[in-house]
């Protein structure tokens, strides 16, 4: 059986050209990385609510609006523990 490993290295952006290695970082113009994760129904029945009541054009949108909405208040809750430490 071949080896896996020059399909793993041209895959993850690593390259063995006559011994050197060479690496190289993605382009600005890839696509953004997905992220899959398992949600359970309640809340995706939540995310979905959210999403046509603020009439968002996908599921996708509405899970990246509410991670934003998310971090900023987690982040708005740590200030205060900053100032007072």
């Amino acid at each position: 059986m071949p080896s896996m490993l020059p399909a793993y290295l041209g895959v993850n952006g690593i390259f063995d050209i006559l011994g050197a290695t060479v690496h190289y970082s993605p382009m600005a113009d890839e696509p953004d990385p997905r992220v899959i994760t398992p949600i359970p129904k309640p809340l995706l029945a939540a995310i979905d609510d959210y999403r046509f009541a603020a009439r968002l054009p996908s599921r996708a949108e509405a899970i990246r609006r509410l991670i934003e909405i998310g971090l900023k208040a987690a982040a708005e809750a740590q200030e205060p523990a900053r100032d007072a430490g």
